[in-house]
């Protein structure tokens, strides 16, 4: 109950989260920022809504900006817009408690699942999601700024100690230069999208004269292959794919 409990008071009263970018940029943006919060506290969802959009537009926002948006959005009752956002939230916050439940309370109200998203289980690029892109380069950054003055101390002191340190540093640095690559490798292909339009049918061509082959709706995670003669060849799992329009469906990461 207490974890109900605390799913929805965190869409009914989200935390109006630090505004590290709002901040950042200072001046309008940032008073632009509390006042979609405050638009959001009265209740005025389209106001609020519009807000964060400019702050998103202006390339000043930040994984709070998104994750507000999601919360307002979800309070207009536009689903597959909320699961968006959350998840472009989670692209810089990823270990967000409060995300992390609203994601998982609105995911929850989708008509669709893919087979991943059942099966579940634990994976390398999962538990690597779990930290931003800028995390990964800095640990890396700093394990390497400790190896190689470790490995240069071992060839002039050829001690025990120096022997384990520049052992661990090294595996550390071998383990953190993997890490960076498959998080880059993850970042580069990663192709999920989010159905966006409240339904949208999925056909045989990039047609709206093809066969419709089945319905997806609002919030459902698919991944896009190619886009043509504006449609967007998509997949739900391995035996349900086909073309929707572009405009039903956002992809997560923004290039």
């Amino acid at each position: 109950m207490k974890f109900k409990a605390a799913i929805l008071a965190a869409l009914l009263f989200p935390a109006l989260l630090a505004p590290s970018a709002a901040r950042a940029a200072g001046g309008p943006n940032q008073a632009l920022f509390f006042s979609a919060n405050q638009d959001y506290k009265n209740g005025d969802f389209p106001a609020a809504a519009k807000k964060y959009e400019e702050l998103i537009r202006s390339g000043t926002a930040g994984g709070d900006v998104h994750y507000n948006l999601g919360n307002t959005y979800f309070r207009m009752n536009r689903l597959g817009d909320a699961i968006l956002q959350y998840e472009r939230a989670r692209l810089s916050m990823p270990r967000d408690r409060d995300l992390a439940f609203n994601l998982a309370f609105a995911l929850d109200k989708r008509a669709d699942s893919t087979d991943a998203e059942d099966a579940g289980g634990v994976s390398l690029g999962g538990f690597l999601d779990n930290f931003t892109d800028r995390e990964i380069f800095w640990f890396f950054a700093a394990v390497n700024a400790l190896f190689f003055p470790a490995l240069a101390l071992r060839l002039k002191v050829r001690g025990e100690w120096t022997y384990y340190l520049a052992a661990a540093l090294g595996i550390a640095w071998i383990s953190a230069g993997f890490f960076a690559c498959v998080k880059e490798w993850n970042v580069r292909t990663d192709r999920t999208c989010v159905v966006t339009a409240q339904k949208t049918a999925v056909r045989s061509g990039p047609s709206p004269q093809e066969t419709v082959l089945f319905e997806l709706h609002a919030g459902t995670l698919v991944e896009s292959e190619r886009t043509e003669s504006g449609f967007r060849l998509v997949h739900l799992s391995a035996d349900k794919r086909g073309w929707v329009p572009v405009s039903t469906v956002e992809p997560i990461r923004q290039t």
